[in-house]
This record gives structure tokens, C-alpha cells and sequence, in this order.
């Protein structure tokens, strides 16, 4: 066979596969999206079943940022977890959608309240949906969806709906002082912590995860959805419980998540950690 021709095959071949595996992709990635909708019920493992939805039809968004909200759409307070998605997922997508726009992207909506965004975002996600899978795969899940009788929508909006919608702005932006005093204290007690028995602390974890517990907390901050972080650990307050969570790097996946955990407790007015000290979970993703 002449060279040329030779050359010509192959980069057919290689073609094939590669525009094949990602239509291959994109369809298991509805068809989960599908499933998990209409599916009932909660499968009794950490997420709630909003977050169940959103796990599963995280593979349809190609932003990873849009992907990964989808992913730890369960991480954040209960009152704030779609609201926090949905402005993931515009700030994305919306520099790279094409005109018209959706209204979400428009500046007239570029801070609009928890009821605005939630409601705008069908019309959003539809868009995307387009974007992303293509015009048969986009109404291919859209079909499926109405014939269930519900959206994945619908869903996300649960998460916000047990709630009063004045809770989804105001409550993030008052209470964020308050943590932020708080978190200095807990950011003091876990530092003396790490730095006085590094050994004791990575006991629990196993040894390929163990070097990566950072042994310096870091900075006491907010990020702009009111989140408080201590360094690279996410607190989540409650009354005189707190619980310090941190993602490694390659501890998130489609198969299952990972991560290191701190419980405290206030007692007398002084923080302490709960036994074991740092906590390794595992998290498997539900079954497909």
C-alpha cells in the first residue's frame, strides 16, 4: 500500500473512533440523565435525591465548572445548593453561548435573586443542552424528560423549596461575619492541631492519601455564594458543631469521591476536635 494511502486510512480510522467514542459519550451520558430522573426514590447513600439527579447528569455540561457544581451540588447548605449551581453554571457557559443569549446571561439579570435564577435557568439549560450534545441528543433527553412526566429542573428546584425565598440572599450575606469569627477559631484550634501531631493526624488515612493532608491550614476566607474556607477546607457551621471538608486533588470522579474530614464540638466556649482527629471518606458513586 503507498505511503499516502497508507496515511489517508489511518487518519480515517483514527478519525472514526475518535468522533465515534464521543457521540459513544455523549449518549451514555443522557441515557444516565434519563434513568436517574425517572427513577424514584433515593438510592440510602450520602446524596439527597436532587443531588442523586445532579450526579447523574453531570456528564451532559462540557464546562467543568458547570460539571463539577453538578457533582457537589449536595456540598453546599440545603437552602443555597441550586442557586449556587445555576450561578456555576452560567458564569461558564454564558461568555461562550452563542447570540441570542438566554436571559440568564443578559446583564440586566447578572445578579438576579434565588427565585429569578431558578426560573430562568429551563431556558438556560435547554440552550446548553444544544450547545453541548447536539441537536438529536438534546431532544432525544428533552423527549424522555417530558414523557416522564418531569424536568431535571424540577428537581434542583426542590432543594430550595422547603425554605423561604427570602433565606436564598439575605441569610448568605448576614451570617457570613458571623462564620468568618468563628472560623478563626476553629482555624486556630485545628492548626495547633496539624502542626503538633502531623503522625496522629494522617493515622486514619491510607498511606497512598496520606501525604497529601495539607499540614497548613491556610487563610480564613469567603467565596462570593457566602461559603466560608479555611485554606483549602470547606466549614459547614452548626450550632456548636462544625465539620472541615477537603477534596485532594484526583479525589473526584465519576466512580466515587474522596476526601478528608474534621468534626469539632464548642464546649465552654472553646473548640475541640472529635475523634479520630482527620477522618478519610469514601463515597462510591450509585450503581448504573
Amino acid at each position: 500500500m503507498p505511503m499516502r494511502t497508507a496515511l489517508l486510512v489511518a487518519v480515517s480510522i483514527v478519525a472514526f473512533l475518535v468522533l465515534g467514542g464521543c457521540r459513544s459519550g455523549v449518549s451514555e451520558a443522557v441515557d444516565r440523565c434519563i434513568n436517574a430522573v425517572r427513577s424514584t426514590g433515593v438510592s440510602g447513600g450520602p446524596r439527597s435525591r436532587a443531588g442523586e439527579i445532579a450526579w447523574a447528569c453531570a456528564d451532559l455540561f462540557k464546562e467543568p465548572a458547570c460539571r463539577d457544581a453538578h457533582r457537589r451540588f449536595d456540598e453546599p447548605e440545603i437552602e443555597s445548593r441550586a442557586i449556587i449551581l445555576v450561578r456555576r453554571c452560567r458564569d461558564a457557559y454564558c461568555p461562550k453561548l452563542p447570540q441570542p443569549q438566554p436571559t440568564l446571561c443578559q446583564k440586566e439579570s447578572a445578579n438576579p435573586g434565588a427565585k429569578e435564577l431558578v426560573k430562568s435557568w429551563k431556558e438556560f439549560v435547554h440552550i446548553v443542552y444544544l450547545h453541548d450534545l447536539g441537536s438529536r441528543e438534546a431532544e432525544r433527553l428533552l423527549s424522555a424528560l417530558q414523557s416522564a412526566g418531569r424536568d431535571y429542573t424540577e428537581h434542583l428546584k426542590q432543594s430550595t423549596s422547603s425554605t423561604p425565598t427570602q433565606r436564598s440572599d439575605a441569610v448568605l450575606a448576614t451570617s457570613v461575619d458571623d462564620k468568618l469569627r468563628t472560623a478563626g477559631e476553629i482555624r486556630e484550634v485545628v492548626q495547633q492541631y496539624l502542626r503538633a501531631s502531623p503522625e496522629k493526624a494522617r493515622s486514619q488515612l491510607p498511606s497512598d492519601w496520606a501525604p497529601m493532608l495539607p499540614l497548613e491550614v491556610g487563610a480564613v476566607e469567603a467565596d462570593p455564594d457566602g461559603h466560608v474556607r479555611i485554606g483549602v477546607w470547606r466549614l459547614n457551621l452548626e450550632g456548636d458543631q462544625a465539620q472541615l471538608d477537603y477534596y485532594p486533588p484526583g479525589s473526584i470522579n465519576v466512580k466515587h469521591r474522596l476526601w478528608f474530614r474534621i468534626q469539632l464540638a464548642r464546649q465552654s466556649g472553646r473548640w475541640e476536635i472529635l475523634p479520630p482527629g482527620v477522618s478519610f471518606v469514601h463515597a462510591w458513586a450509585k450503581e448504573r
